[in-house]
């Protein structure tokens, strides 16, 4: 286990770093992702746990982007989702893997923007880490076309981040 911490001990050093931790169930990957964010600079702001296969489609986008009120049936209220439950410290996305196949275009999109859409909202800006899990293998969910490469590769401008050395194990 000693590596491991070592390795997530990288990721805290990167504020911002999105993460994937790979893993069969119940190995402890949501423990890592406290370790990071407990020992991060966002340590003081809120750690939100998303287990993202206890949703269908489009509630698992109405939780984590929020929605307004009159935005869908039944939306009788404004509702804030968990990236903003999550402003200022991390959002923890287990299960990562089993999302719909069109949220991984929608993630990307906040990834890269830091920025989410509301259902029925304006754009907001956002300042959050993203930690995810999984216990497929993306690499194979890509392959099959349900899950985008984008989001386990890490782009050029980012080659020996703290987040590549953790998927690669390398120094």
């Amino acid at each position: 286990m000693k590596p491991v911490y070592q390795r997530a001990y990288r990721i805290v050093q990167a504020d911002g770093i999105t993460t994937l931790i790979p893993g069969a169930t119940g190995t402890g990957k949501e423990h890592l992702a406290r370790y990071i964010h407990t020992n991060s600079a966002r340590h003081a702001a809120a750690f939100v746990s998303v287990n993202c296969s206890a949703f269908t489609d489009s509630l698992l986008e109405s939780r984590l982007f929020g929605h307004k009120k009159g935005s869908f049936t039944g939306a009788d209220a404004d509702h804030q989702g968990f990236f903003e439950q999550a402003e200022g410290g991390t959002l923890f996305l287990d299960e990562i893997g089993d999302i719909p196949s069109y949220m991984p275009q929608t993630l990307l999109r906040v990834l890269q923007e830091k920025e989410i859409l509301p259902m029925g909202g304006k754009a907001k800006k956002v300042n959050v880490r993203v930690i995810a899990a999984t216990h497929p293998n993306l690499h194979e969910c890509c392959e099959k076309g349900t899950f985008r490469w984008a989001l386990i590769l890490p782009p050029y401008r980012g080659r020996n981040s703290a987040a590549e050395l953790s998927r690669t194990g390398k120094d």
